[in-house]
């Protein structure tokens, strides 16, 4: 039943709705930013090409030098900075890390693009070459502040960049009010691209939800896995092998091989939970497991196992093939098990245990081992309890 009862446990734990925490997922955010800049790349270059095409069909190209040049270097700018903050986040750090490098380059990046505004805007957009700068200029911003948006402070920084330093190149310059007309225009034209990248990052917003959410989900499933192996294995309270498995790790021992089988019986465990309680009980439980493995971790070699099989009721398989051996280890387990209650918080609690020590010859059947095993273990009841009975052969 507290098997049961462990599994449904785990069953309703998994069934719980996760908390996911805001920062784990603006940081799935900001990854999922990441990953789209290096798809967003060969859009970025074919603007480019198409604004250089567009140039050369206006009268005054050299005009557009510098704009187009600070572009082709914002563009790797840009892109080294993102490789930069994925490997930051790839390393475990704070989104906050990834951010800084990005944010800056961002500023450059939008400086650049607001650089192309005063030669175009020396033109009349009515130009097809102007026209077609004009446009793949829409075009990139849009791509960028959509790209940006499900992180606000990366759009908003980039927005900052292109805003101010449109403002600050028209300023150094003898601009008309029809440039200042166009200027407003293409603000509010950016502001209104702005605002539909926020309002549409819901999506996103569920998608990076959804993935912490997932690996959270992952993640716990993994622990539950786990520990219904350990309950479908191991003894829940004492963290030794149950008798399922005890069976199943004697399956895999070679049957040519001499071994002994102790079976060990707490003496009186009914009256230590009648007179201090089932929680004296549980913790002499927990401590005998703890004795037993020990006992087993200083034995030579890997083929010795200790199981719980029944409420007071232990067993063990000792590689050894010298019956005065075995007994030695039986005489080591019940002293080790005799000294548990000296460091207990009950003052009269007393344990011991009366093990039976059997050889598994090779060819014997384990049934019939431990059936002499536990009649040696009622001899040793018999003769007064804590002691240590060989099984006849």
């Amino acid at each position: 039943m507290q098997g049961t009862d462990g599994i449904d446990a785990i069953t309703r734990r998994v069934d719980r709705q996760i908390e996911v925490s805001e920062r784990a997922v603006n940081r799935q955010k900001l990854s999922l930013v990441l990953e789209i800049e290096k798809k967003a790349q060969i859009a970025n270059a074919v603007c480019w090409l198409i604004m250089v095409f567009a140039v050369f069909q206006l009268g005054d190209p050299m005009a557009f030098a510098i704009p187009l040049a600070s572009r082709f270097v914002a563009s790797p700018l840009t892109h080294i900075s993102f490789k930069r903050a994925r490997a930051i986040l790839a390393d475990g750090g704070k989104g906050s890390q990834a951010i800084r490098p990005v944010a800056l380059a961002l500023i450059v990046g939008g400086a650049s693009w607001a650089s192309m505004l005063p030669p175009l805007l020396a033109n009349s957009l009515n130009e097809p070459a102007a026209m077609l700068i004009f446009g793949s200029l829409v075009a990139g911003i849009t791509i960028i502040v959509s790209m940006l948006a499900p992180v606000p402070v990366l759009a908003l920084t980039y927005s900052a960049g292109f805003q101010f330093t449109a403002l600050a190149l028209l300023l150094l310059e003898q601009n008309d009010g029809r440039d200042w007309g166009a200027l407003l225009a293409i603000s509010t034209l950016f502001l209104v691209f702005l605002a539909y990248a926020f309002a549409a990052t819901n999506r996103q917003e569920e998608t990076a939800r959804t993935l912490v959410t997932n690996r959270a989900l992952t993640r716990q499933l993994e622990d539950s896995l786990r520990e219904v192996e350990q309950l479908a294995y191991r003894d829940h309270l004492t963290g030794l092998m149950n008798r399922r498995s005890f069976f199943r790790f004697a399956e895999t021992l070679d049957p040519a091989q001499t071994r002994h089988v102790l079976t060990i019986d707490l003496d009186h465990f009914k009256a230590i939970n009648d007179t201090f309680g089932h929680a004296a009980g549980d913790l002499v439980l927990e401590r005998v497991g703890a004795a037993l493995r020990e006992v087993v971790s200083g034995l030579e070699g890997n083929e010795h196992c200790a199981a719980r099989t029944g409420g007071e009721e232990f067993v063990m398989i000792v590689a050894i093939d010298d019956m005065e051996r075995a007994i030695g280890v039986a005489e080591k387990i019940r002293f080790a098990i005799g000294g548990l209650s000296a460091g207990m918080p009950y003052a009269e609690l007393k344990t011991s245990a009366s093990i039976g020590v059997g050889e598994w010859a090779a060819g014997d059947d384990l049934d019939e081992v431990l059936a002499r095993a536990d009649r040696a273990t009622y001899r040793a009841k018999a003769g007064g309890r804590n002691r240590v009975e060989r099984s006849a052969a």
